[in-house]
């Protein structure tokens, strides 16, 4: 999407309606993401919505890590990311 004439990510929960727990957890998210501050291997949450549930985030090129990690077919990324020190890098910034 876009906000503030920038390209930012939007996750929206594709449920017509949200359980209990659900929006308990999607709550959670939000307290979260909004407290932690800026950090280099976080992305930003710029705001979040009801109706639809959805967050606004910073919107990263390559996608998630998981994407990365787990589906990514782009020879030269996977490469990168099997790198021993590279994944030394990920891990020891995610701790």
């Amino acid at each position: 999407g876009i906000w503030n004439r920038q390209i930012v990510a939007v996750k929206q929960l594709h449920l017509n309606q949200l359980t209990r727990q659900e929006k308990k957890s999607f709550a959670k998210e939000i307290r979260i993401m909004s407290t932690l501050g800026k950090h280099p291997n976080l992305v930003d949450l710029y705001g979040y919505t009801l109706e639809p549930p959805c967050l606004v985030m910073e919107y990263i090129q390559l996608g998630s890590l998981s994407y990365l990690l787990d589906y990514c077919e782009d020879q030269q990324i996977e490469a990168k990311i099997t790198d021993g020190r590279i994944k030394k890098k990920i891990i020891l910034g995610i701790v």
